[in-house]
């Protein structure tokens, strides 16, 4: 039997205002964007909050209560042109090398 040893980290943010007018330049529509609003949406930066269970998460796998990953992905942004509206590739350069950092051992 083969055990998955892949970790998947994506940010979750409420969408507010701002993501709101992010998901119109997107071209969502209203009714959409309305029915989004105030609940958690994936594929999105790492916020603070993120980040900390980013740190406690690589805790526990140098413990070894996580086993031996052998694959760690940042799941921000996706495919097609709605996704590419809301990816800042700024924010990957910034988060890649910093997500790297903090699981490389």
């Amino acid at each position: 039997m083969s055990i998955s040893r892949e970790i998947h980290i994506t940010g979750l943010q409420i969408v507010d205002a701002v993501w709101a007018s992010v998901l119109r330049t997107a071209g969502y529509t209203e009714e959409k964007i309305r029915a989004l609003a105030g609940t958690k949406l994936d594929h999105l930066p790492l916020i603070d909050t993120d980040w900390a269970f980013c740190e406690w998460l690589a805790q526990q796998i140098r413990s070894g209560n996580y086993g031996d990953p052998w694959l760690v992905t940042l799941e921000y942004g996706g495919a097609g042109r709605r996704w590419a509206t809301m990816t800042d590739k700024a924010i990957l350069c910034e988060q890649v090398p910093r997500l790297y950092d903090l699981i490389k051992y």
